[in-house]
């Protein structure tokens, strides 16, 4: 076996050993965070890109509104792409832009505290208070995803 194809290989195996090692923290630290695995709801926007800005306000509104703790970060993409942290309530709510439909955003709501269920209604409640708060944006789509 050629000193190139060992070099190829090994590569290979660190970089998938990355890759793995990656998305093993990241899953960790969602339970870290306090968060359940599965959404309890789940809502999907349409939007345009030009108007993020405008979400971005709602969003702050929102939690302003509930004393949510807010983080909002485009992970040094220039706005390209972006992720927002909503949590309080035992709650935690987690929106980003869908990979390869930049104008689709997705909004879950998960338990913050695995083991212990979330109280569905008000669950709902915030839910329906979010939508309000995004369907003053003109143009927006809201639905509901199972």
């Amino acid at each position: 076996m050629s000193a190139d194809r060992v070099k190829l290989i090994i590569t290979g195996c660190l970089y998938l050993g990355a890759m793995l090692g990656a998305l093993g923290c990241t899953l960790l630290n969602k339970v870290a965070d306090g968060i359940s695995m599965e959404p309890v709801r789940r809502l999907r926007i349409t939007i345009d890109e030009s108007q993020r800005e405008e979400l971005f306000e709602q969003f702050q509104k929102f939690a302003e509104k509930h004393s949510f703790e807010i983080d909002i970060t485009d992970f040094n993409t220039n706005g390209e792409h972006f992720q927002v942290w909503m949590s309080g309530d035992g709650i935690q709510i987690v929106a980003d832009d869908d990979p390869g439909n930049s104008r689709s955003v997705s909004i879950d709501f998960y338990g913050k505290y695995p083991g212990s269920p979330v109280d569905e209604e008000t669950v709902d409640e915030l839910l329906n208070e979010l939508k309000s708060f995004i369907s003053e944006i003109p143009n927006v789509t809201i639905s509901e995803k199972k």
